[in-house]
Formats: structure tokens, C-alpha cells, sequence
């Protein structure tokens, strides 16, 4: 479950072929459904997990999210009730959350350069005004509180000096090209225990 990060087009930023998500459905062992939707925020992904979660009553859920609640400036405690409501569903439903905080990007800056008057008066920093690290220690605390895996898909992407890695990004500066799909590829088949 998630955005355009784990929905498999958008071919002008990495191949289809090449998308974490298309090489995770492509492993025999398991059956995957992607439920990326472009432009998903968590309100949303929170209406409609019934009918893209629950009705497919899978073993384990990725929870990859957030990036367009950033882009949008939602209240990141918000976006935490929301990401709660999704995992607690799924405990619910003895289905297995896996939280994945968002990867670095430039996501007020990104939303800025195309919409600048909705920009107007916001902070454009790379970070979404501080959004994404109040989200992913929110993230942490609550796996850590009930037991549920925690995928940092934050630290990957950068460089040793802290910075965003944009040989791993297309040119938007937020969605992983060919390069940085395979590194969540990577990471989620250790959570899954699958040899890459």
C-alpha cells in the first residue's frame, strides 16, 4: 500500500521492469498486490483499506506513505493517527504491518515549482519543513511500542554527510530512479527474509 514510490509506472523516472515493486511481484515464492497509487495521501489510503488491504486478507502489509501528505504540508501528527489506523486494522485482521518511513526528498520545494501559489509563504526546504523527521521519529517510537517492523527507507538515501544521494533519485529529487528502486528492493527482500 502506497504512492507513486510503490506504484509501477511513471517510466519517465526509472522502467517499469525496474520498480521495487514489479521485481518484488516478479519473486516466485510470494504473491504480491501493489496498491500504489500516485498522489496518495494517508487520508486517503486510510478510506479505502477494506477494499485495497483487507479484502485481499494478506499475511504481511507495507505500509510505504506520507510523501504526499509532505507535499501537501498535512500536520505530521495527522499523518501518524492515520498510519496508526492502517497498522491497528491490520493487526485486527491478523495481517502483519510493516511501516516504511518515507526516503529523503525535496518535497516542499518539488510542490513550490509547481504550484507556486499554493507555495506562497511556505517553507520550501528540502525536508518539508521539518515534516518527514517529526514523522519518522513518530514512526520509530510506535514500532518500537507495538512490536511492528520498522523500514527505514530514509538513511539508504543519503550521503555520509547527511545529505540527500541524487545519484539515486530522478530529476525531480523525489522519486527513486532504477538506482534507488533497487535498494528498497534490496531492503524489503532482507525483511522478508528472500535472497536477492
Amino acid at each position: 500500500m502506497g504512492d507513486s514510490i510503490t506504484w509501477n509506472t511513471n517510466t519517465e523516472i526509472a522502467p517499469i521492469a525496474a520498480k521495487w515493486m514489479t521485481l518484488i511481484q516478479g519473486r516466485i515464492e510470494i504473491t504480491a498486490y501493489n496498491q500504489g497509487i500516485s498522489g496518495q495521501q494517508t487520508s486517503t489510503m486510510v478510506q479505502n483499506f477494506a477494499t485495497t488491504v483487507l479484502a485481499y486478507k494478506p499475511d504481511i502489509c507495507f505500509l510505504e506513505e506520507a510523501c504526499n501528505d509532505a507535499l501537501w504540508w498535512r500536520d505530521g501528527n495527522g499523518t501518524m493517527a492515520n498510519i496508526k489506523n492502517m497498522a491497528e486494522q491490520c493487526l485486527s485482521h491478523n495481517i502483519r504491518p510493516i511501516i516504511m518511513c518515507p526516503t529523503p526528498g525535496y518535497y516542499g520545494a518539488y510542490w513550490g515549482e509547481q504550484n507556486p501559489t499554493v507555495a506562497s509563504g511556505k517553507n520550501l526546504d528540502w525536508e518539508g519543513a521539518n515534516y518527514m523527521p517529526l514523522v519518522r521519529t513518530l514512526e520509530k517510537q510506535y514500532c518500537a511500542e507495538k512490536g511492528i517492523t520498522f523500514v527505514d527507507l530514509f538513511t539508504p538515501f543519503l550521503n555520509e554527510d547527511g545529505t540527500q544521494n541524487l545519484d539515486l533519485f530522478a530529476a525531480d529529487k523525489l522519486h527513486p530512479n532504477t538506482a534507488g528502486n533497487a535498494v528498497i528492493y534490496n531492503i524489503v527482500c532482507g525483511v522478508l527474509g528472500l535472497h536477492v
